[in-house]
């Protein structure tokens, strides 16, 4: 899918390293909640480790983003879990693949 013109700005802030005028596999509204969560993990690793918080945003826009992600993410399942007001929530189980490369610099 393409981004409408106005999230283009936003998704080049996230996501520098991808091309926001190629085709891309996350919503206008996955961005902007993605903008959202972005800065928190700013305020989270501060100036103490801000490779860490690059890497970690590398990866949630590659999860996210990445018209390719069926290379590295596969659903296993679903789980539905009660929640407090009694209400079900549904969830997707997945099984996400990273390279040796990429998990020794996350983690």
């Amino acid at each position: 899918m393409l981004l409408a013109p106005e999230t283009i700005d936003d998704f080049n802030k996230i996501c520098p390293f991808m091309n926001a005028s190629a085709p891309v596999c996350c919503s206008d509204d996955q961005v902007a909640i993605m903008l959202h969560n972005f800065n928190t993990i700013d305020s989270v690793f501060g100036t103490d480790s801000p490779m860490c918080a690059v890497d970690m945003k590398k990866m949630w826009c590659e999860y996210t983003c990445n018209p390719r992600k069926t290379d590295f993410v596969l659903g296993t399942g679903y789980k539905q879990i009660p929640m407090d007001d009694g209400q079900l929530q549904n969830f997707t189980k997945v099984s996400f693949a990273i390279d040796e490369g990429t998990s020794c610099t996350l983690f």
